[in-house]
């Protein structure tokens, strides 16, 4: 009778641990689904930060001067390409083959020149960058 209550007792804890493995295991593939991507969310920042300047810099009127830096690269030195298209009001962003587009308020928009530092300037609701 002894052994019987061991053997059942064996069989219901082996029954139970290996419930207990499915449900952590399930639990580990959907907390992996949940991970942020680091180098998009950076990306976006960036043509956000980007956008906000140049709606500010038009928002505050004539002769408003704001400096930007921007990164020389994403996480871990990835490169990206940002444009502003002034005609369809927006600048967008590229990296590794994805697409992010902020919107921006202004379609009158110059520039000469897009480095790690930018100034821009409102010149008589012309934004300059350069």
């Amino acid at each position: 009778m002894k052994a019987q209550i061991t053997i059942e007792f064996f069989v219901i804890f082996l029954a139970l641990a290996t419930i207990s493995l499915f449900i952590f295991d399930v639990i580990k593939i959907t907390d992996t689904s949940n991970v942020v991507d680091k180098t998009g969310l950076e990306a976006r920042k960036i043509a956000d930060t980007l956008a906000a300047a140049i709606n500010n810099v038009y928002l505050s009127g004539d002769g408003t001067k704001v400096n930007l830096k921007l990164p020389q690269g994403l996480d871990k030195n990835k490169s990206y390409n940002l444009t502003v298209y002034p005609s369809e009001h927006l600048v967008r962003i590229v990296w590794e083959g994805y697409i992010y587009t902020s919107p921006i308020l202004v379609g009158n928009i110059s520039s000469s020149f897009m480095d790690e530092e930018i100034v821009l300037t409102n010149k008589g609701g012309k934004i300059e960058i350069t």
